[in-house]
């Protein structure tokens, strides 16, 4: 047997070499030329990547959507039972707390799923209008650079008299 000493001595030695090894040897002409995906020429369909976040944000909301689930059951049979203090919630749970059976874990998972897809459901709706409303912005725009020329507001020098032009009254003509 290795003695903890010897080992942790060992352990370190390996650590301290390898510090200074890179992790993949990439050149970076490579890492710069390697973009895959540019906004002229995508490499997938829209709709691929349209699914693609929303398997995301459903997968990143489910953790949440779960405790929620469970937190609304666990309350929904608290109230059932005169808010007994063995069916509370999590943070108010004691150390008797009755389990969930089977059919409110099925009711809680499927909450959870649920309430995921709904999130992601209501992402790519939104993120679907601000996507469209931008495609038509952009499409009212003339082609080309646009120049506007205005004049500066005394439109005309100002009169013999003295007095600035004002937009109420015209510059009187001889």
């Amino acid at each position: 047997m290795i003695p903890p000493k010897a080992l942790s001595i060992v352990l370190l030695f390996i650590i301290l070499c390898t510090q200074g090894l890179p992790a993949q040897a990439v050149s970076t002409k490579e890492a710069v030329s390697s973009n895959k995906y540019e906004k002229e020429k995508p490499e997938f369909p829209r709709w691929v990547r349209d699914l693609r976040r929303a398997e995301i944000i459903a997968f990143g909301s489910f953790p949440f959507m779960m405790f929620l689930s469970n937190f609304s059951v666990d309350s929904y049979r608290a109230s059932n039972h005169d808010w007994d203090s063995r069916y509370m919630p999590w943070p108010f749970k004691g150390a008797g707390a009755v389990d969930m059976t089977t059919d409110e874990h099925v009711l809680t998972l499927s909450a959870a799923i649920v309430g995921s897809l709904a999130i992601a459901l209501a992402d790519h709706l939104i993120f679907r209008f601000k996507r469209e409303k931008a495609e038509r912005r952009e499409q009212q725009l003339p082609e080309g650079d646009l120049i506007i020329l205005r004049k500066p507001w005394p439109l005309e020098d100002t009169p013999a008299g003295g007095e600035a032009a004002s937009p109420d009254k015209a510059p009187s003509t001889p």
